[in-house]
This record gives structure tokens, sequence and C-alpha cells, in this order.
């Protein structure tokens, strides 16, 4: 009976633990699926929010510099030395052939009216460059000027050179520029190359026009003026600051094919650059499960964003949740933003890390109750055999002794029933001196005697110490 009890506490136990452990780690693993796609929501939020208000600064702050005075006059001033020259010239009157003659009875100058010391592009660029001086690590990282036409008139920021000349490009080609005077102040992404063999720039941006006030009619567009900062690895670096344990990827497309000017992934280009091969499948937002939606890279940019998507790569799984930057331009360019990703796999490492505990501890306690068994069934034995031993004497074997060669919980009992039934017998102590009598007890230890090895009256051996009614109703004569 106590071994079935023992069975069925060991049973019993292994199950519990075996589902507390299932419940645990299935339950772990669900809240952490749904945290993880809340934190890549949350992040992609933080990312969003960032860089609408960096567009929202590019355009306030391009919007004033349209209006500092050296960049409107510069804008009217000549591009050459040559004709800035020839602006102190006079007007000469076609049909006299000579000079103009103004109210002030001096000759007009051709240059009435300007105020330019330099050529267009040293006045402009000057100005500019006081300006970012002024701001200090604030200043954007692009600030351009183009004239009416598009054409660069000056620019601050890396590979300056590269604007000047006859491959420079022209700024009314992007609709962010192309726009201003009809529009004013735009926001967009800019994708290009300073030169044929240049790599491809993206910057986030903000234009606004520059514009002549007259004393009469409507005033005079002159130019734009873009600034923006680049979206490279180092805004990526910037940006992580905004999220929670999660990575950045920037895109835009170029030509129809997608391209990713930076990350924080800068050490896995090839991991980066097969986000555009992947399969996305939609991730709900409510209880982490998996829909049956699936995009490719150009569904996930265009229709995905505000959306939480799930993708393996390299045998981990990740979570991706897809952005767009502000653009108010009719562009044909194609979208540019952000994907923000997690891994899951790591994110889940601690929750697979604790199921490989609890199974570790359940082999423990596998191991703990087999010697707890082993234990208690030896603890036990000394027990069985002084039961055996009673029913030996109660079917009528009055010379079994129990064995008392082994120290245990059970030996002195042992002893003490041997010397009750030599007593209750009126034979000497198994133990006293007197060597008939220990001779009379060799031979018996442990077992009936050969005089004696089943009992006279036919009684049988009952089922347990308490059960005497089972005795037979027949008696020996030494009864």
């Amino acid at each position: 009976m106590l071994r079935a009890i023992l069975s069925a506490i060991v049973i019993v136990a292994l199950l519990i633990i075996t589902l507390a452990v299932g419940i645990i780690a299935g339950g772990a693993r669900d809240d952490v699926r749904l945290s993880t796609a809340d934190r890549v929501q949350a992040s992609a939020e933080a990312i969003k929010l960032s860089n609408d208000l960096a567009q929202e600064r590019f355009a306030q702050a391009s919007s004033d510099a349209s209006r500092i005075a050296e960049i409107v006059m510069g804008l009217r001033c000549p591009r050459s030395g040559a004709e800035l020259r020839a602006l102190s010239e006079p007007v000469i009157d076609p049909a006299t052939g000579q000079p103009q003659i103004g109210p002030n009875g001096r000759p007009v100058l051709r240059g009435a009216g300007l105020s330019c010391p330099t050529p267009q592009h040293d006045m402009v660029l000057g100005a500019i460059q006081r300006w970012a001086d002024n701001l200090g690590e604030d200043a954007p990282d692009l600030v351009i000027v183009a004239d009416r036409n598009g054409e660069v008139v000056a620019r601050t920021g890396p590979t300056m050179r590269d604007w000047y000349g006859e491959n420079k490009p022209n700024m009314s080609s992007f609709p962010v520029v192309g726009r201003t005077e009809e529009f004013g102040t735009q926001r967009d992404v800019i994708v290009w190359r300073d030169h044929e063999t240049a790599p491809t720039a993206v910057a986030l941006v903000a234009a606004s026009p520059v514009f002549r006030e007259r004393s009469a009619g409507a005033p005079e567009f002159l130019g734009s003026v873009l600034m923006g900062d680049f979206v490279n690895n180092l805004k990526a670096e910037s940006d992580q600051y905004s999220v929670s344990r999660s990575d950045i990827v920037y895109f835009a497309i170029e030509d129809g094919s997608p391209l990713f000017p930076g990350s924080t992934l800068e050490g896995d280009a090839a991991f980066v650059d097969s986000l555009a091969v992947k399969s996305y499948e939609e991730v709900s937002l409510t209880d982490g499960g998996v829909s049956t939606t699936t995009l490719d890279f150009n569904g996930l940019i265009n229709e995905g964003s505000g959306r939480a998507f799930r993708f393996e790569s390299g045998g981990d799984d990740y979570y991706l949740m897809p952005g767009r930057f502000n653009s108010e331009s009719a562009t044909e360019a194609g979208p540019a933003g952000f994907l923000v990703l997690t891994s899951l796999t790591e994110a889940l490492a601690p929750v697979n890390k604790f199921k490989a505990v609890g199974i570790i501890a359940l082999v423990l306690a596998l191991i703990s109750i087999f010697i707890v068994i082993v234990a208690v069934r030896l603890f036990l034995k000394p027990a069985d055999d002084i039961s055996r031993g009673v029913q030996e004497v109660i079917a009528g074997n009055k010379n079994y002794m129990w064995p008392v060669d082994k120290k245990s919980y059970f030996t002195d009992l042992a002893h003490s029933l041997n010397i009750m039934s030599a007593r209750l017998q009126g034979k000497p102590d198994p133990d006293s001196e007197d060597a008939a009598g220990a001779r009379e007890w060799q031979g018996m230890v442990g077992g009936p005697s050969k005089a004696s090895a089943a009992p006279k009256g036919g009684g049988k051996p009952v089922a347990g110490l308490g059960n005497l009614r089972g005795r037979s109703s027949q008696h020996t004569d030494d009864e």
C-alpha cells in the first residue's frame, strides 16, 4: 500500500511539474511576443516623430534663411566677376549712342539698385556659412541655395566642389524645390549623386522659396533655399537613442530599386541587403499572433506603414515595422522611410533558457524521487522482515527467530521480539550465557526449524499484523 501511495505521489508530482513548466513557458512566450511587437511599434512611432520634428525644423530654418538680405540680394547679383564689373558701366542710349543720364544728372549704371560687392556665389555662400556657424552643432548637414532656374548658387556641406561646373545637378529636378514657387515651403526626401561615380546620397529635407518684395506688383521669385540632414549610418546611430533594443534601417528608391543608405547594422550589410527579397507576415498588435497577410518588400514599404510584420533570417525570427518620411512633393522616385526591427529569437532566449532550466529541474526531480523511493524501500525492508516473522508465529511456527545481525532502526525491535518469544515458551533468552539454550536457538534464525517447518494446527498466514482473527480455529498441544 505504501509503495502504491509513493508511486501515485511521484506521478502526480511529475505531472504538476511538467504542467507548471509548460504553462509558465507558454504564457511567457506569448507575453514576450506581444511585448516585442509593442516595443517595435513604440520605436517606430518614436522614429517617425523624431524625423517629422526634424523636417519641421528644416522647414522653419529654410523659411528664415530665405529672408536673409544677403541671400535675397545675392540671387540678383551676376555669377561671374566679368558680369559684376559690367554693372559699373553706364547704360548706353540706343538712339544717341551716349550714356543715359539720370534725374540726378549722373550716368545711369547697369547695376543701379544692386549692391553686389562680390559675385553671386561668393555673396550667397558667405551668407549661408555665417548663418550655419551661428547655429553651431544644430546646423543642418546640407544647405543649398538655387536660383529661379534651379541652378545651384551655393552649398554648404561635404564635396561642395562637385556641385559646380557643367555636371552640377539642377535643383528643379527635385520636386521639393520645383514646387516652392507655387506651393511655398515643402518637405521631402531627395536622392541624388554628386557625380556619376559618386555613391548615392539621400537626405531628409525641406525647401522654401526666396522672394523679393516689390513696390508694385507681385513679389519676384528669385530661387529656393533647401536644408536637411543626410540619411546615413550616423543618423541611424543618432536615432537609435529614441528606440529600445531595436535596430533601424533607412530605405529609399533609386531607379525603381530599393537602396539602404544607412542603418545601425553597418557591420552586417548582407543582412540589410537581404531585406529587399524577404517575405513579411503581418503580426497582430493585440495578441502577437501572425495573420495570413504576407507582403513582399514593395508591398511592405507602400502598404505596411504602421503595421507590424515578422520575417525569418538565418534561422532567427524578427519583428519589423516600416514607416514613411513626410513627402509633400509629387515625386516619382518612390517612397522613402525607415524600418525598425528587433530579434524575436533574442527576446525569447530567456524564456527558452527558463524552459531548459525547467527540464533540468524535472530530471533532477526524477532522480531525487528515485533516490527517495530506494531509501524508503531500504528503510522499510526490516519492517517487512518483522512482518513476515510475525506471520510465521501466527501460523504456528513458534521456533521462528527474527534476524538481528544487521544494524538498523528495527534491530532492537527484532531482538525484543526474540526475547518475548523465548520467555513465552519458557526457553532461555537468545543472548543468555546458557550454552544449551544457545544451541537450541541455533539454526532457527530467520525461518522455521526442521522439526516444525509447518504449524501442527494447520494455521494459515494472515494478510496483516492486526488480523489475528485469521488464525486457525484449531489449537496445537503446545498452545
